[in-house]
């Protein structure tokens, strides 16, 4: 029989959970709106919260066989050709112990409606995101449908219970009112109302004598010059992380249907996660995209801020315009370097090209990132690496791939991207325009192909 049906008519979401609310299951409910009027979220869980501890005691909240969608979708027209959307995103979570399962979450693409302050504007449409987290988040058996970002982690700065208030601040030290967890070492986010973009400062702590604290002041790349931290002021370090997120079995789709108007950013994005599994999903675009792991310390207060214990694997990508691209790094604001990623068993076709010719990889920085086993069908180049960083303690083996027109692409002082770079047993297929160097004697222990 047909589903239960649960519509918004105001622009609020069908399901918001009250602070303070946990241990809800939704089965079997078909979550749309009445589409007059432009609904941001179909579903929010935790977006209430107003404390830290509130949003901590927001939990276990289960989706399950749900079919979520803007009112354009319907089971008749699955894939409309209309580019205005009464809803945005599917499903934004700010809670402990979320799982979305066996649900159907899709039509969010297009543009604003036109009785909408944004009309004609794209909307930056994602089919689950989760701005904080805190998670554990279990995404598990879905189709999931959506124009920017099918699945997108962080955007926003996350809480700590380490705060302190500052006083007798200067450009290198301060009088912290605790120093609870505080070590050498630690990146502290001190307010600083006249800094700009953001109103916040990043020091590194060198010392801590009693309340005393030294630090040296970081900046960040479009930041104004550094100044005097507020006194008083709040100081925060050693904050919650997104946590213990798992994507497996998932279509991940951009439907061909959407090509003449999309501009998608990625299937899955991530801003900030400490253990994460992508495992086993497919991923579909009929525009060039990807998967980005990208670090940001969004706003300036939450330098913990990483990417870090990535396993990614057994997942078929087709429509790339380059299939992985990690920046473990925040380049605009200081955070805490990422690492530790498995990237297994993965195929890569269907190449498209958007800006530049698809690349297996662009990496930035990051510790112990290792590529193993991969299928990927392009010819465009395997490695681009160059923004000032360097990977340590990379590793690809027992992959395919080809080496581009150019080979590996190193933009760094001195091309040093990848010290110590480990590259064995790879069949490497050679689309070099410049062949007259055999590969062999540039990527000694692999395996070599022609074009």
């Amino acid at each position: 029989g047909a589903l239960a049906k649960l519509i918004s008519t105001g622009g609020y979401p069908v399901i918001d959970s009250a602070a303070g609310a946990h241990h809800w299951k939704l089965i079997g409910l078909d979550l749309s709106t009445n589409g007059v009027r432009y609904t941001p979220d179909l579903v929010e869980f935790g977006f209430q919260a107003t404390s830290r501890a509130q949003l901590l005691g927001q939990r276990n909240f289960i989706i399950d066989r749900c079919f979520i969608h803007p009112a354009e979708v319907t089971p008749s027209t699955l894939f409309t050709t209309v580019l205005q959307r009464s809803a945005g995103r599917g499903i934004g979570i700010a809670a402990v112990e979320v799982s979305i399962i066996n649900s159907y979450i899709a039509g969010f693409a297009g543009q604003y409606p036109a009785n909408d302050p944004n009309a004609g504007q794209n909307i930056d449409s994602y089919g689950i995101y989760s701005p904080t987290g805190p998670g554990p988040l279990h995404i598990l058996n879905n189709y999931i449908e959506a124009q920017f970002n099918n699945i997108f982690l962080g955007g926003a700065d996350s809480d700590t219970s380490n705060k302190a208030t500052l006083s007798n601040a200067t450009m290198s030290s301060a009088t912290f009112s605790n120093v609870a967890n505080l070590q050498v070492g630690d990146l502290v986010a001190m307010q600083t109302a006249s800094a700009t973009p953001k109103p916040w400062q990043t020091g590194q702590v060198t010392a801590i004598n009693g309340n005393n604290v030294s630090f040296t002041l970081l900046r960040g790349q479009y930041a104004s010059p550094n100044t005097v931290p507020d006194t008083p002021g709040q100081a925060r370090w050693r904050g919650d992380t997104i946590h213990d997120v798992e994507m497996r079995g998932n279509m991940l789709n951009k439907p061909d249907a959407w090509n003449g108007f999309s501009n998608p950013k990625a299937w899955i994005e991530v801003k900030h996660c400490i253990n994460l599994t992508i495992d086993g999903n497919d991923m579909y675009s009929g525009v060039g995209t990807s998967s980005a792991f990208t670090a940001r310390n969004q706003n300036g207060s939450a330098p913990w801020t990483t990417i870090q214990n990535v396993t990614f694997t057994n997942n078929r990508m087709v429509g790339f315009k380059w299939g992985f691209s990690i920046q473990t790094l925040d380049n605009e604001q200081p955070s805490t370097v990422g690492g530790n990623f498995a990237i297994s068993n993965n195929l890569l076709y269907k190449p498209l090209q958007v800006d530049q010719a698809p690349q297996f990889f662009q990496i930035y920085d990051g510790n112990g990132i290792v590529i193993t086993h991969n299928t990927v069908i392009t010819n465009g180049t395997a490695l681009f690496s160059g923004n000032g960083n360097v990977v340590n303690g990379l590793s690809l083996k027992d992959n395919i791939f080809s080496s581009g027109p150019y080979g590996f692409n190193c933009f760094n002082a001195n091309n040093v991207c990848w010290p110590g770079l480990i590259l064995q047993k790879n069949a490497i297929v050679d689309t070099r325009y410049d062949t007259s160097s055999p590969l062999s004697s540039i990527y000694p222990g692999n395996y070599y192909a022609p074009s």
